[in-house]
């Protein structure tokens, strides 16, 4: 049970150790002065787990700074739903925040590349947006690509989009990027697991979250060499 507290406030709660969670810090802020953050955890509840899933800080710790208009951590996101030899639909979905105490119109500018290289095989805008006052806004948007290089097992083909939210006046308040892989997916009692359409068996190992001797903490060294072996 984890509880973040700024300047004595209680931010937030999280009662599980193994998903993410933000605390919105800027309500207690207190700006030009000295300010107390404090993570606390309790693991006093046992039994807990079937194992022992350690206690304290075993995850990254962020901090976000932005503007008063943002997309929200985590939640620009990109998906295939329709995807063949021939085309793939790609959806982006992306939830604005305004902090202000203003309404805004704003627009989203985004470039589909190929992961890793400057070939840009997509761009665009996603239509403007009024933003209503302190509050939170999603948006959704398609786009069609024509002979996509599919996610194979044997070429793990890559795109990133990167996107930009803008005001009317074309000042950027928030950028980023997502990676993502264009595959086709179905299971069924018939044909079982099928990727791109072709069928193909799963194979995987029961792997928990810690790293043996090293502890429950997640040190990105450690989490690369379990990928590579």
């Amino acid at each position: 049970n984890a509880e973040v507290l700024l300047n004595g406030n209680l931010i937030t709660s999280h009662p599980y150790g193994y998903t993410s969670f933000f605390a919105k810090l800027t309500p207690y802020l207190k700006y030009g002065k000295k300010n107390v953050l404090l993570v606390t955890l309790n693991n006093l509840a046992q039994p807990s787990s079937r194992w022992y899933a350690g206690g304290g800080i075993y995850r990254h710790v962020r901090l976000h700074i932005g503007n008063e208009i943002h997309i929200r951590p985590w939640q620009f996101k990109v998906c295939t739903p329709e995807v063949s030899q021939e085309s793939a639909e790609i959806c982006f979905s992306a939830n604005i925040t305004n902090l202000g105490n203003h309404s805004e119109q704003i627009s989203i500018r985004y470039d589909i590349f190929e992961k890793g290289t400057d070939v840009k095989v997509l761009s665009g805008k996603i239509a403007p947006l009024f933003l209503n006052e302190s509050g939170d806004t999603l948006t959704e948007h398609s786009v069609c690509l024509k002979a996509p290089k599919l996610w194979e097992i044997d070429s793990p083909s890559l795109y990133e989009v990167k996107y930009e939210l803008v005001s009317k006046s074309g000042e950027i308040y928030d950028a980023g990027s997502v990676t993502f892989g264009i595959r086709g997916i179905s299971f069924d009692s018939k044909n079982g697991f099928r990727l791109n359409g072709q069928k193909l068996k799963m194979k995987g190992g029961c792997i928990h979250h810690d790293h043996g001797p090293l502890g429950a903490a997640s040190y990105d060294d450690a989490e690369e060499r379990r990928v590579r072996i």
